[in-house]
């Protein structure tokens, strides 16, 4: 369902962005693309190998 919803955001930013002629709101998107989609699979990945590391 978070998952859903991160995707929804990222795809509603890229249309957005890709909308978007003013170059400082570009950048206010692609902050939160990143925010909202890199992070959360930065920090899947590093719980993941943290739980294979300590069983």
């Amino acid at each position: 369902m978070v998952y859903t919803v991160i995707m929804l955001h990222f795809f509603i930013v890229l249309y957005m962005y890709f909308k978007e002629q003013n170059f400082g709101i570009k950048s206010i998107y692609s902050f939160s693309v990143i925010l909202f989609v890199f992070v959360p699979i930065f920090i899947i990945i590093i719980i993941v190998f943290m739980i294979q590391h300590y069983l």
